[in-house]
């Protein structure tokens, strides 16, 4: 069973190009010398490769800065002990990036346990803020009680392979796909009760379209009726990509909201 599993980098399967001023403006967080990781801005960010801010949401369409995490070594997870060694870029291009900012902290979940896919979340605190541009964006944090129906469309972005090993954009990609319930994601044919309340399934039963290698960390976004994106939730892991019964698996971020705020203030 192939899975990608933090740490790793982001990519849509079956996507196309991001626009920019509609989705996501992204951020990428690297390794000095080779890794990407999650990173958002005001000073902190979520290991999903998205930032959050302090300060009014506007429903002008899903705005979300993106942090994208890439790694190319299997010490790519216990090198977060050093921030010094990462660095965070912005915009909607890989290369070049609008804007890079280095790091100042890493906080990883302190129940999360290296490789396994619970408690799947971490803050990054930047040395500097960031700037929202016409490529930056941010996006809203729901609060811990606030609840999105299943079924409904979401939004996933990110520059990982287009397909399986395949080779990776330098624009920014977005896929769409649908809220599953976790009864359904339990079920023995799909993910036989690995689903905890942690984490969150979006996709399609029929397979065809998902997040894949190189996509962990990256942002899944909808609006409520108002028109106000959302973090719902952040890649995290499945069963290789776009797979019938097999939909990707998000950490629900409502869950750790209140985790959040407690380490950020936010």
């Amino acid at each position: 069973m192939a899975e990608y599993s933090f740490p790793v980098a982001l990519c849509v399967f079956e996507g196309a190009p991001s626009c920019y001023n509609q989705v996501a403006a992204p951020a990428g967080c690297y390794q000095k010398l080779q890794s990407h990781i999650p990173t958002p801005p005001f000073s902190h960010v979520l290991p999903a490769l998205l930032c959050f801010k302090r300060g009014n949401c506007e429903a002008a369409g899903p705005e979300h800065l993106y942090l994208h995490l890439n790694t190319y070594s299997t010490l790519t997870f216990f090198s977060m002990s050093h921030p010094q060694k990462w660095t965070a870029t912005f915009g909607a291009l890989l290369k070049p990036p609008s804007l890079k900012r280095s790091v100042k902290t890493i906080i990883i979940h302190e129940k999360y346990r290296y490789p396994e896919h619970d408690y799947d979340i971490a803050l990054v605190q930047l040395s500097k803020r960031v700037e929202f541009t016409s490529s930056i964006h941010r996006v809203c944090l729901p609060e811990p009680s606030q609840t999105f129906p299943y079924n409904i469309y979401a939004v996933i972005t990110g520059w990982g392979a287009l397909t399986n090993d395949g080779p990776t954009p330098n624009a920014l990609q977005e896929a769409t796909v649908k809220l599953i319930d976790s009864n359904t994601c339990n079920r023995k044919e799909v993910y036989d009760g690995d689903i905890t309340p942690r984490m969150l399934c979006a996709g399609y039963l029929e397979g065809g379209v998902d997040a894949c290698q190189g996509d962990s960390g990256g942002p899944l976004v909808t609006p409520d009726s108002r028109l106000m994106w959302y973090l719902v939730g952040i890649v995290s892991w499945g069963d290789e990509c776009a797979k019938p019964n097999k939909p990707g698996v998000y950490t629900r971020v409502t869950y750790f909201r209140d985790w959040i705020t407690s380490k950020t203030g936010i």
